[in-house]
């Protein structure tokens, strides 16, 4: 299924909590209720707490995962960006060879992960 068709269904169909799930009768909106607050999570919270501030400061794994998001981001962001100048200019392609090795990269890119669950599933 198409990515922007996938957002539109889930911007209009996915509640933002249990108790708005429109296709949900009464019985199974207290039955997400229940099993939310049995795993203490929370439907929604308007009151800011500064302890879960600082104890978000003080975790090490916010820091790793910031980290991880960032670097990740920073290589990849330049790679796409200046992929047709470093293709064009460090290696000698014409402009038009560059957009032909381009038109690849999407199919590789969303096929490479079903490929890669398929073939570890075998």
């Amino acid at each position: 299924m198409p990515r922007p068709l996938t957002e539109v269904l889930v911007l209009f169909f996915l509640p933002d909590s249990p108790t708005r799930a429109r296709w949900a009768s009464e019985r199974e909106k207290a039955l997400f209720v229940e099993r939310v607050r049995s795993n203490n999570q929370g439907i929604k919270q308007k009151q800011f707490k500064r302890e879960q501030v600082v104890e978000a400061a003080r975790d090490p794994l916010t820091y790793l995962l910031f980290g991880l998001a960032f670097f990740q981001t920073l290589v990849v962001g330049g790679i796409n960006v200046f992929n047709s100048l470093l293709i064009n200019q460090a290696f000698g392609f014409s402009v038009s060879a560059v957009d032909r090795l381009r038109r690849g990269r999407p199919g590789v890119r969303n096929g490479g992960p079903d490929g890669r669950s398929w073939t570890a599933s075998c």
